[in-house]
């Protein structure tokens, strides 16, 4: 049902896009160096290290298991009268988190930090005269 490579190779590019050593990694897993590479040949694909290592990631077990292309978490409320709905983005909004997923931890601080910046009415120069009479 699953391919326990591609799981493997998804834990490994997830831990690398987000600048993360994998052995640092397992290690705050409490697991052994070697897990993935166990994974790799479908020896060790228990529960909980697959969760650990998605949360240590950020990321869902389903990201890494490949059900899905997007590794956003859809986390359970803390109150039960106000449950948390499933996220499915599409379009511009799929290609924005893709992008931003793909960015190192500085590269998206500084992405949110200008989403910020326009979310409370900072305007971008909308000419290259602007742009140069700002600079001055």
């Amino acid at each position: 049902m699953y391919n326990s490579q591609e799981i493997a190779d998804r834990i490994k590019s997830t831990a690398k896009s987000k600048g993360l050593p994998l052995k640092t990694i397992l290690s705050e897993c409490g697991m052994g160096v070697n897990a993935v590479s166990q994974m790799a040949k479908g020896k060790d694909m228990l529960t909980k290290n697959m969760a650990s290592i998605a949360d240590y990631l950020n990321c869902s077990v389903d990201y890494l298991l490949g059900r899905t292309d997007i590794p956003l978490i859809v986390q359970k409320s803390l109150q039960e009268e106000s449950p948390v709905v499933p996220f499915y983005p599409t379009g511009q909004t799929k290609e924005l988190i893709d992008v931003y997923s793909a960015l190192d931890a500085a590269q998206q601080n500084s992405v949110l930090t200008f989403a910020k910046f326009l979310a409370a009415g900072g305007a971008l120069p909308s000419s290259e005269e602007e742009m140069l009479a700002e600079a001055k």
